[in-house]
């Protein structure tokens, strides 16, 4: 396996993983939402009576490109899903593109201690 190939399997999973948590947590607090399918742009819809309020995106990598989340912000409430820590550069590429204080965050921190 190539690490090219590697690197996507992992991200893919992660991104799986981050759906499945972060689906969870919104549901927990009440938020009806549901895994975005195949042919949206977002990881996740939120839903009120059937209509789509919000949707929430997962960044992964720093070369993401963020210039697509403009028209999204127009239309419903917009939420990002990043690693914490992150926060200045994530918002510096919002600063540039006249985003800042539109989009709310979401962030996470995975620990794992091998014992």
């Amino acid at each position: 396996m190539s690490t090219e190939s590697k690197s996507i399997d992992e991200k893919k999973i992660l991104r799986d993983l981050m759906k499945s948590v972060i689906h969870k947590k919104l549901y927990e607090r009440g938020i009806k939402c549901e895994v975005a399918g195949e042919g949206e742009k977002a990881d996740i819809l939120l839903k009120s009576s059937g209509i789509t309020i919000g949707k929430v995106f997962i960044i992964l990598s720093d070369d993401d490109d963020l210039s697509f989340l403009k028209g999204e912000a127009e239309n419903s409430q917009v939420y990002i899903a990043f690693e914490k820590g992150r926060e200045k550069e994530i918002i510096s590429k919002l600063l540039s593109l006249g985003l800042a204080g539109k989009i709310k965050f979401i962030t996470w921190e995975i620990k794992i201690n091998f014992q």
